[in-house]
């Protein structure tokens, strides 16, 4: 299946989630990924980890409408491609479970309080999230729009709304999790 653009990215986050490679998520391998990325906050910043942790918990209720507490609650590639595509995709669930998440991850790895985002500070996410950091300088540069040698929290939350929202093949957002490739499934 070609796939749509959207869903190739959807495609690439299932298998970022999907560390196992099973073909299916469930709400237990959904979070062990969210406390890997809730750990980024340095030791102490509760505030920016229990936001992480909050933006994941309201992500998982989108992708699994009746809460999917139960153990046995899975949710496959497909479904978790269209999930996205309807109900996490729209702005406002964007920016209530994702865009949370990544706030917080703005504000606990800018570790000098400038509010931007330099090359290693950046390459924390893609090291935490499993992506390969051979790409993470190619992404970096792509951006930081305005080449200042940071991504500053616009441009940041702009690359976020681009890789959930846009289709536009050239976008800089596209390049969050490296280069995209077709979807497996």
């Amino acid at each position: 299946m070609p796939g749509t653009l959207r869903d190739q990215k959807f495609d690439a986050l299932f298998e970022m989630f999907d560390r196992e490679g099973q073909g299916y998520l469930t709400r237990e391998r959904f979070f062990r990924f969210a406390e890997g990325i809730a750990g980024l906050p340095p030791r102490g910043d509760n505030e920016n980890a229990a936001a992480v942790r909050a933006g994941f918990e309201k992500w998982w209720k989108l992708l699994v409408p009746s809460g999917g507490s139960g153990p046995d609650t899975r949710i496959d590639r497909q479904e978790f491609i269209a999930r996205m595509r309807s109900l996490v995709s729209s702005r406002a669930n964007l920016d209530d479970a994702v865009l949370a998440i990544a706030d917080a991850l703005m504000r606990a790895l800018d570790t000098n309080k400038n509010r931007t985002l330099s090359l290693d500070e950046y390459r924390r996410i893609y090291t935490r999230a499993g992506v390969d950091t051979a790409h993470s300088e190619e992404a970096f540069r792509r951006l930081d729009r305005d080449g200042d040698g940071a991504i500053g929290h616009d441009e940041w939350r702009e690359a976020l709304r681009e890789f959930f929202l846009s289709d536009d093949a050239d976008a800089p957002g596209n390049q969050l999790l490296g280069p995209l490739r077709p979807p497996t499934g």
